[in-house]
Protein backbone atom coordinates (compact mmCIF):
# COMPACT_ATOMS: atom_id res chain seq x y z
CA UNK A 1 0.00 0.00 0.00
CA UNK A 2 1.26 3.45 -0.89
CA UNK A 3 1.53 5.68 2.24
CA UNK A 4 1.87 8.89 0.22
CA UNK A 5 -1.50 8.40 -1.43
CA UNK A 6 -3.19 7.53 1.91
CA UNK A 7 -1.70 10.46 3.86
CA UNK A 8 -2.62 12.90 1.06
CA UNK A 9 -6.21 11.76 1.10
CA UNK A 10 -6.30 12.14 4.90
CA UNK A 11 -4.93 15.70 4.66
CA UNK A 12 -7.57 16.66 2.10
CA UNK A 13 -10.28 15.24 4.34
CA UNK A 14 -8.96 17.20 7.36
CA UNK A 15 -8.80 20.46 5.36
CA UNK A 16 -12.35 19.98 4.08
CA UNK A 17 -13.62 19.27 7.60
CA UNK A 18 -11.82 22.37 8.95
CA UNK A 19 -13.42 24.57 6.24
CA UNK A 20 -16.86 23.11 7.01
CA UNK A 21 -16.43 23.78 10.73
CA UNK A 22 -15.34 27.38 10.09
CA UNK A 23 -18.31 27.97 7.78
CA UNK A 24 -20.69 26.46 10.36
CA UNK A 25 -19.31 28.69 13.14
CA UNK A 26 -19.63 31.76 10.90
CA UNK A 27 -23.31 31.01 10.19
CA UNK A 28 -24.00 30.49 13.89
CA UNK A 29 -22.46 33.87 14.71
CA UNK A 30 -24.58 35.53 12.02
CA UNK A 31 -27.73 33.84 13.34
CA UNK A 32 -26.94 34.91 16.88
CA UNK A 33 -26.37 38.49 15.76
CA UNK A 34 -29.77 38.52 14.01
CA UNK A 35 -31.60 36.87 16.91
CA UNK A 36 -30.10 39.05 19.64
CA UNK A 37 -32.73 39.88 22.21
CA UNK A 38 -32.70 42.05 25.29
CA UNK A 39 -33.31 40.50 28.70
CA UNK A 40 -36.92 40.20 29.87
CA UNK A 41 -36.54 42.74 32.67
CA UNK A 42 -34.90 45.35 30.39
CA UNK A 43 -36.82 48.64 30.27
CA UNK A 44 -36.28 51.05 27.41
CA UNK A 45 -35.71 54.57 28.72
CA UNK A 46 -34.48 56.51 25.67
CA UNK A 47 -36.27 57.55 22.47
CA UNK A 48 -39.59 55.94 23.38
CA UNK A 49 -42.58 57.09 21.31
CA UNK A 50 -45.75 56.22 23.22
CA UNK A 51 -48.13 58.34 21.12
CA UNK A 52 -49.37 55.50 18.90
CA UNK A 53 -49.17 52.76 21.54
CA UNK A 54 -52.43 51.23 22.76
CA UNK A 55 -52.64 49.38 26.07
CA UNK A 56 -53.89 45.80 25.69
CA UNK A 57 -57.10 45.11 27.57
CA UNK A 58 -59.77 42.42 27.81
CA UNK A 59 -62.42 45.11 27.55
CA UNK A 60 -61.61 45.87 23.90
CA UNK A 61 -63.24 43.67 21.27
CA UNK A 62 -61.11 41.45 19.06
CA UNK A 63 -60.45 43.01 15.65
CA UNK A 64 -61.37 41.03 12.56
CA UNK A 65 -57.67 40.79 11.72
CA UNK A 66 -57.07 38.63 14.82
CA UNK A 67 -56.06 35.09 13.85
CA UNK A 68 -58.32 33.44 16.43
CA UNK A 69 -61.25 35.55 15.28
CA UNK A 70 -60.60 34.55 11.65
CA UNK A 71 -60.34 30.84 12.58
CA UNK A 72 -63.71 31.00 14.33
CA UNK A 73 -65.28 32.65 11.29
CA UNK A 74 -63.85 29.97 8.99
CA UNK A 75 -65.48 27.34 11.21
CA UNK A 76 -68.87 29.02 10.80
CA UNK A 77 -69.09 31.33 13.82
CA UNK A 78 -71.18 34.40 13.12
CA UNK A 79 -70.48 36.35 16.29
CA UNK A 80 -73.43 34.93 18.23
CA UNK A 81 -73.47 32.71 21.32
CA UNK A 82 -71.76 29.34 21.15
CA UNK A 83 -73.75 26.12 21.04
CA UNK A 84 -76.50 24.57 18.94
CA UNK A 85 -79.12 27.14 19.92
CA UNK A 86 -76.59 30.00 20.23
CA UNK A 87 -77.27 30.19 23.97
CA UNK A 88 -73.58 30.06 25.04
CA UNK A 89 -71.07 32.76 25.77
CA UNK A 90 -70.02 35.36 23.22
CA UNK A 91 -67.08 36.91 25.04
CA UNK A 92 -63.89 34.93 25.59
CA UNK A 93 -63.30 33.69 29.12
CA UNK A 94 -61.24 36.28 30.96
CA UNK A 95 -58.18 34.91 32.61
CA UNK A 96 -56.64 36.29 35.75
CA UNK A 97 -53.00 36.97 36.39
CA UNK A 98 -51.34 33.73 37.44
CA UNK A 99 -48.10 33.33 39.35
CA UNK A 100 -45.78 31.50 36.98
CA UNK A 101 -44.31 29.47 39.83
CA UNK A 102 -47.64 27.86 40.75
CA UNK A 103 -49.43 25.08 38.92
CA UNK A 104 -52.92 25.42 37.51
CA UNK A 105 -55.50 25.51 40.29
CA UNK A 106 -52.96 26.00 43.08
CA UNK A 107 -53.76 29.71 43.48
CA UNK A 108 -57.48 28.90 43.96
CA UNK A 109 -56.61 26.36 46.63
CA UNK A 110 -54.33 28.82 48.42
CA UNK A 111 -56.99 31.53 48.26
CA UNK A 112 -59.59 29.14 49.71
CA UNK A 113 -57.45 28.11 52.66
CA UNK A 114 -56.28 31.64 53.42
CA UNK A 115 -59.69 33.32 53.17
CA UNK A 116 -60.86 34.71 56.51
CA UNK A 117 -64.18 32.88 56.49
CA UNK A 118 -62.44 29.51 56.02
CA UNK A 119 -59.77 29.89 58.69
CA UNK A 120 -60.67 28.04 61.88
CA UNK A 121 -57.98 28.45 64.48
CA UNK A 122 -58.00 26.10 67.43
CA UNK A 123 -58.71 28.05 70.61
CA UNK A 124 -56.17 28.25 73.39
CA UNK A 125 -56.96 26.74 76.79
CA UNK A 126 -57.35 30.27 78.16
CA UNK A 127 -59.94 31.16 75.50
CA UNK A 128 -62.11 28.07 75.93
CA UNK A 129 -65.17 28.59 78.12
CA UNK A 130 -65.78 25.54 80.28
CA UNK A 131 -69.30 24.12 80.13
CA UNK A 132 -70.84 21.82 82.74
CA UNK A 133 -70.26 18.84 80.50
CA UNK A 134 -66.56 19.66 80.07
CA UNK A 135 -66.21 20.29 83.82
CA UNK A 136 -67.73 16.86 84.59
CA UNK A 137 -65.39 15.17 82.09
CA UNK A 138 -62.37 16.94 83.60
CA UNK A 139 -63.41 16.02 87.16
CA UNK A 140 -64.09 12.40 86.16
CA UNK A 141 -60.65 12.14 84.56
CA UNK A 142 -58.99 13.62 87.66
CA UNK A 143 -60.97 11.26 89.93
CA UNK A 144 -60.05 8.21 87.85
CA UNK A 145 -56.37 9.16 88.06
CA UNK A 146 -56.72 9.58 91.84
CA UNK A 147 -58.42 6.18 92.17
CA UNK A 148 -55.71 4.53 90.08
CA UNK A 149 -53.04 6.00 92.31
CA UNK A 150 -54.86 4.86 95.44
CA UNK A 151 -55.33 1.36 94.05
CA UNK A 152 -51.65 1.20 93.16
CA UNK A 153 -50.67 2.24 96.67
CA UNK A 154 -53.17 -0.25 98.12
CA UNK A 155 -51.66 -3.07 96.04
CA UNK A 156 -48.17 -2.16 97.16
CA UNK A 157 -49.29 -2.03 100.80
CA UNK A 158 -51.10 -5.36 100.45
CA UNK A 159 -47.98 -6.99 99.02
CA UNK A 160 -45.89 -5.60 101.87
CA UNK A 161 -48.34 -7.01 104.42
CA UNK A 162 -48.29 -10.41 102.72
CA UNK A 163 -44.51 -10.45 102.84
CA UNK A 164 -44.55 -9.55 106.54
CA UNK A 165 -47.13 -12.26 107.22
CA UNK A 166 -45.04 -14.81 105.37
CA UNK A 167 -42.01 -13.83 107.40
CA UNK A 168 -43.99 -14.03 110.64
CA UNK A 169 -45.58 -17.36 109.73
CA UNK A 170 -42.19 -18.61 108.66
CA UNK A 171 -40.69 -17.76 112.03
CA UNK A 172 -43.67 -19.31 113.85
CA UNK A 173 -43.27 -22.50 111.83
CA UNK A 174 -39.58 -22.54 112.56
CA UNK A 175 -40.27 -22.17 116.27
CA UNK A 176 -42.86 -24.95 116.13
CA UNK A 177 -40.38 -27.24 114.38
CA UNK A 178 -37.77 -26.53 117.01
CA UNK A 179 -40.29 -27.19 119.77
CA UNK A 180 -41.31 -30.51 118.23
CA UNK A 181 -37.65 -31.50 117.93
CA UNK A 182 -37.04 -30.68 121.57
CA UNK A 183 -40.01 -32.75 122.62
CA UNK A 184 -38.77 -35.70 120.60
CA UNK A 185 -35.35 -35.33 122.08
CA UNK A 186 -36.74 -35.27 125.60
CA UNK A 187 -38.88 -38.33 124.95
CA UNK A 188 -35.94 -40.16 123.47
CA UNK A 189 -33.69 -39.21 126.35
CA UNK A 190 -36.33 -40.33 128.85
CA UNK A 191 -36.57 -43.72 127.18
CA UNK A 192 -32.88 -44.23 127.35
Amino acid sequence: MDNRWYSGKQEMHNKRQLRNNEAYEATILEDLAEDFRLPIDHRVTENVDLDNVEQASLDTQLPSSNIGFRLLQKMGWKGKGLGKDEQGIIEPIKSGIRDAKLGLGKQEEDDYFTAEENIQRRKLDIEVEETEELAKKREKAAYSIYVCLLMGWADVHKQQLQMQNQEETGTVLLLLQQLVLLQWQTKISEKL
